[in-house]
C-alpha cells in the first residue's frame, strides 16, 4: 500500500517529459516545469515567461521547505536559493531575488531596494555563470539558472525521501499549493 506522502511526492515531483494522459488532479510543480520546458524547447527560446516560471516555482519550493506561506517571500526564496542551488552567495541569492521581483511585478529588467538603497539592472542571455556583475548590470543565464533550478528540485526530492521534519513541512503545504484541477484538453 502506499503511503498518501509518497503519493502526494509523486504527484507533485512527476517527470516534465511525461505527458498528461489524466483528468483532474495534476501537480503544480509538474505543470510549471512542464511549461518551463515548453518555453526553452521553443527555437529562440521564450525566456520571460520561462525565467518568471522558475522563479515562481522556486517561490513554490521555498513554501514546501519552510513549511509555511507566513512570512517573507524574500526570506524564503533567498533560503531556499542558498540551500539547493550550488555556488551561490548570499548576494546573487539577494541579485535573483531583485530579478524576481522586476519581472514579475513589472514584468521589466530595473528593480529597486529602497530598504538597502540599492538599483539593481538586468540583462538576459550568455554569461559564464548564472549571475556576473559587470558595470553596474547584472547578466542573467537563463540556461544556467534552468540547470540550478532542476538541480534544486532534484536535491529536495532527494531531502524529502529521509528527513522527517522535511516531509512533514511538504504535506502541510501540499492541500493548498501542491494540485491543481485541470483537464488535459489541449495538451
Amino acid at each position: 500500500m502506499i503511503n498518501p506522502i509518497d503519493s502526494n511526492l509523486s504527484i507533485f515531483f512527476r517527470d516534465p517529459r511525461e505527458a498528461p494522459t489524466e483528468l483532474g488532479t495534476l501537480g503544480v510543480l509538474y505543470l510549471l516545469r512542464r511549461d518551463v520546458v515548453r518555453c526553452l524547447e521553443n527555437d529562440n527560446g521564450i525566456l520571460f515567461p520561462a525565467i518568471m516560471m522558475m522563479f515562481a516555482g522556486i517561490d513554490l519550493l521555498a513554501k514546501f521547505y519552510a513549511g509555511s506561506d507566513k512570512g517573507s517571500v524574500g526570506a524564503r526564496f533567498k533560503g531556499f536559493i542558498k540551500k539547493y542551488f550550488s555556488g551561490i552567495s548570499g548576494d546573487d541569492a539577494e541579485v535573483l531575488y531583485q530579478l524576481r521581483n522586476a519581472l514579475l511585478h513589472s514584468f521589466a529588467l530595473y528593480s529597486r531596494d529602497d530598504k538597502n538603497k540599492k538599483e539593481y539592472s538586468f540583462a538576459i542571455g550568455p554569461a559564464s555563470q548564472l549571475v556576473k556583475e559587470f558595470r553596474g548590470r547584472y547578466f542573467i543565464s537563463p540556461k544556467d539558472l534552468y540547470a540550478q533550478f532542476e538541480s534544486a528540485i532534484q536535491q529536495y526530492q532527494k531531502d524529502l525521501s529521509s528527513d522527517a521534519a522535511l516531509r512533514a513541512k511538504f504535506q502541510a503545504m501540499f492541500p493548498n499549493y501542491g494540485t491543481t484541477a485541470l483537464s488535459v484538453t489541449g495538451f
